[in-house]
């Protein structure tokens, strides 16, 4: 190839890598542009995950709660119903106590009766009296003793309704209030559930958007190492060019030196036979034998 062809190539060869490095450098800033939209979602994914993993982590306390809270409520109820069970033969108990008494008895108080027998005992212990008029006495005691007791169980029977009716209450409250927090708890428990689908749902959207941008960030870095691939092998082309370009240069020039000391020697032969004749030299004769003997 000749040297006019060489330049031509080399030319053409710094106008096509100018314009690769321009399109290297654009698909550079689109790559890496690319990449951090990716990175973006990416890091979206993470903290949701996050999120998401913390929110299960709250609901699944807040579910084993429910649960304690049902086994709860389920013992509360069953004690009430129990406690029922109980009351209903209380009161059994306590009708049949009072259908036993006579309706003016029922007035009586067990301490009552307690106190008229001990007067009576008291009298009978301190007083002296006939043999009949002491034993009506003891009739008598006898008489309130039975009283007393027939009242007495009929104050414990209603001591007993009355403290099983107490308690009933109190176990119902214990199981409105455990069952108001369960349906607390249970709601929050949804309502974190719901979060949790909610974001779940985001983490799948961000993830297919995750994706399409990797394939863009895939296809533009794909472009812009096949552009390095074009630059390198352009530039080892110009690089043979402009290297046998300089051996061409380097040989012209070896070629000049050469014709330029053959010509000094020659002159320097003219001046040398000027001298073996006598003639005269001048100036430029004398340059020439100081060039001749230079080079030599």
């Amino acid at each position: 190839m000749d040297k006019g062809s060489l330049y031509e190539q080399q030319n053409l060869l710094k106008q096509e890598l100018h314009s690769l490095r321009t399109q290297l450098k654009d698909w550079k800033d689109q790559k890496e542009n690319a990449y951090q939209e990716k990175e973006a979602l990416s890091q979206q994914i993470i903290k949701l995950i996050q999120e998401v993993k913390q929110l299960r982590g709250k609901r699944n306390i807040l579910t084993d709660e429910v649960a304690e809270k049902k086994k709860t409520r389920e013992e509360l109820n069953k004690a009430v119903k129990e406690k029922v069970e109980g009351l209903k033969t209380f009161k059994e108990q306590h009708q049949d106590v009072l259908k036993r008494k006579e309706p003016h008895e029922r007035e009586d108080s067990p301490d009552f009766l307690q106190r008229h027998m001990q007067q009576l005992e008291e009298k009978i212990e301190t007083e002296v009296m006939s043999f009949e008029k002491e034993k009506k006495l003891m009739e008598q005691i006898k008489t309130l003793r039975k009283k007393y007791l027939a009242l007495k169980e009929g104050s414990t029977v209603f001591k007993q309704l009355h403290e099983t009716s107490k308690e009933i209450k109190k176990l119902k409250r214990d199981a409105d209030t455990s069952h108001q927090d369960l349906q607390t708890k249970a709601k929050t428990s949804q309502e974190i559930h719901e979060q949790v689908m909610k974001k779940s749902r985001e983490i799948e959207e961000l993830k297919k958007k995750e994706e399409e941008k990797y394939v863009v960030f895939a296809e533009k870095k794909k472009k812009y190492y096949d552009l390095v691939v074009q630059v390198k092998s352009k530039s080892e082309e110009l690089e043979a060019i402009e290297e046998k370009l300089g051996i061409e240069k380097q040989q012209k020039r070896k070629e000049e030196e050469k014709k330029e000391k053959e010509k000094i020697a020659h002159s320097a032969e003219e001046v040398h036979a000027k001298m073996k004749r006598g003639e005269k030299l001048t100036n430029e004769d004398l340059l020439i034998l100081q060039a001749s003997d230079e080079e030599e």
